[in-house]
C-alpha cells in the first residue's frame, strides 16, 4: 500500500502474443503475468494510481527517482511554463538529472535562470534529486495526442 512498484496482470484480457515477435511477448508475459512497463501504486482505500513508465525512472546510484516528482516541484518556479526532466548518463552515478524548460515570457529581469531553477530544486529537493543542468527550448517534444516525448530528449 502506497508504494511504487511495476504494474501487473492476469487474466483473460491479456493479450496471447506480440505479432511476429515471439521473443519479446516472453520478456512481458511471465507466466501469464503481463509486466507492463508501468509503475503505480495503491492507496489504503484500494484505488489504484498510475505514476509513470518505469523505461522513464532516473537511477542514480542505485537509487530510483521519479520524473514527475522533479517536474512537479519545478512547476512551481515562477520563470517555468513547462518542463521535462530525463536521466543522462554520468560516470560516476550512472544516471543522473537533466531539465528541459520551457521560460515564461516575463523573465527578462530574472539573473541567471539556469542556477535560480537548480537552486530552487535544491532546496525543494535536495542536492542529490536536483537537476545538474537546465538546457532551454522553445518547445517540447509532444505527439499527436499531445503527450510529452520524453525519449526524444534522451
Amino acid at each position: 500500500i502506497d508504494e511504487i512498484g511495476e504494474i501487473i496482470v492476469k487474466g483473460p484480457n491479456v493479450f496471447t502474443d506480440y505479432f511476429k515477435n515471439q521473443e519479446l511477448y516472453k520478456t512481458v508475459v511471465i507466466d501469464g503475468y503481463f509486466y507492463t512497463g508501468d509503475l503505480g501504486y495503491i492507496d489504503s482505500l484500494g484505488k489504484q494510481y498510475f505514476v509513470e513508465r518505469k523505461k522513464d525512472l532516473i537511477i542514480k546510484a542505485g537509487v530510483n527517482i521519479h520524473p514527475g516528482e522533479i517536474e512537479e516541484v519545478l512547476y512551481e518556479h515562477k520563470c517555468i511554463s513547462e518542463v521535462l526532466v530525463v536521466g543522462i548518463d554520468d560516470e560516476f552515478y550512472g544516471e543522473d538529472v537533466k531539465c528541459f524548460a520551457v521560460l515564461n515570457e516575463d523573465n527578462e529581469a530574472e539573473k541567471n535562470i539556469e542556477q535560480s531553477i537548480i537552486n530552487f530544486a535544491r532546496e525543494r529537493l535536495g542536492v542529490f534529486k536536483a537537476p545538474v543542468s537546465v538546457d532551454f527550448v522553445e518547445s517540447l517534444p509532444k505527439g499527436p495526442s499531445g503527450k510529452y516525448l520524453r525519449r526524444a530528449l534522451r
